[in-house]
């Protein structure tokens, strides 16, 4: 199996700060599902169909998703990008429902589960509208789509919490600035990395 860390957190909670700062200076490897379904063609069939979910402000589907991101993963090994005996594989954004989490299981071990806790949504919205300024992402532009991207997570996958048992799970206060969420993460994961 492959052993990984999963980051859990609110969109714009720095789940893809964090987790990238970790594998450059820990030499693990930072794997986005944002970034995975970003690069899809969106004239493929696995594009059209994540359109139209994203479109709605909704989930593509866990089967989809997880054929999706197994598949990438499988790359990566074949490529050599990728070494699960030296490396950690950082989730950032996947599993994101606890029905993909449950179906993962046999093929991750789940190490640890950072939890990046922002409690108010209007933080939030402020961090991904000032990224979807500097990164030009359409997705964090809309305040009605992050709300409703707020909704999804607090419903679904805040529920992948519950696959894991509770002395997994690594609880860091999100709003605080980046160097300090970074150095709380490296606090609570010093046993498993060094």
């Amino acid at each position: 199996m492959i052993r990984a860390l999963l980051f859990v957190g609110p969109p714009g909670s720095g789940k893809g700060t964090q987790a990238k700062k970790l594998a450059f200076l820990a030499d693990q490897y930072h794997l986005s599902s944002g970034d995975i379904f970003r690069a899809i063609p969106k004239d493929s069939p696995e594009g059209k169909l994540q359109s139209e979910y994203l479109s709605k402000g909704l989930l593509v589907p866990d089967e989809v998703t997880l054929q999706i991101c197994l598949t990438y993963i499988d790359g990566l090994e074949k490529t050599f990008k990728f070494d699960r005996n030296k490396q950690l594989l950082l989730l950032d954004g996947f599993p994101r429902t606890k029905n993909q989490a449950e179906l993962l299981k046999g093929k991750l071990d789940i190490q640890k589960v950072i939890l990046l806790d922002v409690p108010q949504d209007e933080v939030l919205i402020t961090r991904l509208e000032k990224r979807a300024l500097i990164e030009g992402r359409a997705d964090d532009a809309k305040r009605e789509l992050l709300q409703k991207r707020f909704d999804v997570y607090k419903k679904q996958t805040a529920e992948v919490l519950s696959s894991y048992p509770k002395e997994k799970i690594l609880p860091i206060h999100g709003d605080q600035t980046p160097l300090k969420v970074f150095h709380d993460i490296l606090t609570g994961l010093l046993p498993l990395l060094g």
